[in-house]
């Protein structure tokens, strides 16, 4: 009974001693699991463009108890040092390392959904050009048909056969007409997929990411970094509308990126930002007065140069080469950023994607301009005050109602009043009135040459309605004390000039409808008779 039982435990003993050790190795195995690489793909979900360069966020999923994640096919436009990485809830980052790879030792880039897209294209091409040749066949042999017909037919049987024969190849051609045109519009839908797939395949090498962490659940892994082959250029589109006195302003934008990776089904950002002017303004130089150079022995002892400024912080670091929807606008006290509506995609290559970001209804004064003496004809301007925010350089299309004036260049500048013009006002006839020039001399002992010049022009206003009236004149000014120059204006010209240090000054009036104004500037110029003057006009 003792032996027995004696045998029975040593049997329980072994049986627990064997299941500790596969416990043992089946623990140690699934720490050996949890210790290998986890390849995730990532999808770039955000995408911030300033002038000149583009912030990428990416997005990865995370397993829990993941050690090591591994994100292939990046692009490899990215400076590593510029690289971010954050963990999502319950993930603990450590090192981070990247590896550039040839395209051809990265399994997991040699395919895209590119590929998947053009493959069944390709099926579906193929199978339209076997039923066009289908429909050859059935075309061929009725017209074999036709042509070997028996004689030995009544008139009233070939009569039925030849309708027959008809209505069939009609049917027939019409069935591969519609065949054509389902594979010539797959073909063109073809091409800029294959453009596409090219233009992937060129990058010849692909960045791998490993990022050693500790994932204690299911979360993710957010990836920002920046590329230089990016931009979008600002564009402004300005209507006139006169019954209203208001101009809409619309802002356009087109985004254009060459970074190597399609942004595709992205949230979009446009921002007003620099990120690639230099961080710090110019500091002032050092004022300093020295002697002149001393000659000494037949040289000159010249003193030492004073250095040279450090270079400024983009000429040290170089520059990146330039690339030539309702939308909530977010004005910021630095930039005014664009967030675009939806999904949006932007190929990698020469594709531009315009946007429209919003539009803006501005009260503006309208007035007509002329400066008869250089052009006898008057244009339309509006006045509107400085807007809001951040609005860079662009070109400005403008429109009078539904007719298209031109193009003109858009420029804030540091005016509290924008002035926008609107091409030529047809309904104003301006005449310049020929006067003779009068020059004589006056003195008895020291004589002075003087010279008498009228400037007289005609506005006439063709519109219903009054107008308001500017009338341009360059004034006659002397830049010596020799030089005398005495202006009388008819009607009297407004008091401060039309632009400060230019010397033009204004004539401003409400014209009313069919009336006419004259205005007139009379100039008595004197200098010395032996004192030659040029003029400059």
């Amino acid at each position: 009974m003792n032996f027995a039982n004696n045998h029975a435990l040593q049997a329980v003993r072994i049986h627990a001693s064997q299941v500790c050790k596969l416990s043992l190795l089946l623990l140690a195995g699934a720490s050996w699991a949890q210790s290998l690489p986890t390849e995730v793909p990532s999808t770039i979900q955000n995408v911030t463009v300033y002038p000149g360069v583009a912030v990428i966020e990416r997005v990865a999923k995370v397993p829990a108890n993941s050690r090591q994640l591994v994100l292939p096919c990046l692009s490899t436009a990215f400076d590593m040092s510029a690289l971010r990485v954050e963990g999502g809830p319950g993930v603990k980052l450590g090192a981070i390392s990247a590896v550039d790879l040839p395209r051809a030792e990265a399994p997991a880039c040699a395919r895209s959904p590119l590929d998947t897209q053009i493959s069944t294209l390709e099926q579906r091409i193929a199978a339209l050009r076997a039923e066009e040749a289908s429909h050859d066949l059935v075309l061929n042999y009725l017209k074999n048909l036709g042509t070997n017909v028996t004689p030995r037919k009544t008139k009233k049987g070939m009569t039925t056969m030849m309708a027959h024969v008809q209505r069939s190849g009609l049917a027939t051609s019409l069935q591969q007409l519609r065949v054509v045109r389902e594979r010539e519009a797959l073909e063109r839908d073809l091409k800029p997929l294959q453009s596409q797939l090219e233009r992937q395949q060129a990058q010849a090498h692909v960045r791998q990411l490993s990022v050693q962490l500790h994932a204690e659940q299911d979360s993710e892994l957010r990836l920002s970094y920046p590329v230089q082959a990016a931009t979008w250029a600002p564009a402004y589109r300005a209507t006139l509308d006169s019954p209203n006195a208001s101009v809409q302003m619309e802002r356009l934008a087109q985004v254009s990126q060459n970074s190597g990776e399609d942004w595709r089904g992205v949230s979009l950002r446009l921002s007003t930002g620099s990120p690639r002017s230099a961080p710090q303004g110019p500091l002032p130089r050092a004022w300093i007065i020295s002697p002149r150079p001393l000659l000494q022995e037949g040289r000159v002892m010249m003193l030492a140069p004073a250095s040279a400024p450090a270079p400024a912080l983009s000429e040290r670091n170089g520059s990146a080469p330039a690339l030539d929807f309702a939308v909530e606008i977010v004005q910021g006290e630095y930039a005014t950023e664009f967030l675009v509506p939806g999904k949006v995609n932007v190929a990698s290559g020469q594709e531009r994607v315009a946007f429209s970001l919003e539009r803006q209804n501005w009260p503006a004064k309208i007035l007509v301009q002329t400066s008869p003496k250089s052009e006898a004809s008057a244009w339309i301007k509006a006045e509107v005050a400085r807007p809001e925010g951040v609005w860079p350089d662009g070109s400005l299309q403008l429109l009078r109602g539904q007719q298209t004036i031109g193009q003109s260049t858009w420029r804030m500048g540091n005016e509290a009043q924008l002035t926008l013009p609107f091409g030529r006002d047809e309904q104003v006839r301006v005449q310049v009135k020929s006067t003779p020039e009068q020059t004589a001399t006056t003195g008895f002992i020291s004589t002075r040459q003087e010279r008498r010049e009228s400037h007289h022009y005609e506005v006439q206003n063709l519109h219903r309605t009054p107008i308001e009236l500017e009338v341009l004149e360059a004034r006659a000014l002397g830049t010596d004390a020799q030089i005398s120059v005495e202006a009388v204006f008819d009607p009297a010209i407004e008091p401060q000039p039309w632009r400060p240090a230019t010397g033009i000054v204004v004539w401003r009036k409400t014209l009313p409808a069919s009336a006419t104004a004259t205005f007139k500037a009379n100039y008595l110029i004197t200098h010395p008779k032996d004192v030659p003057i040029s003029e400059n006009r």
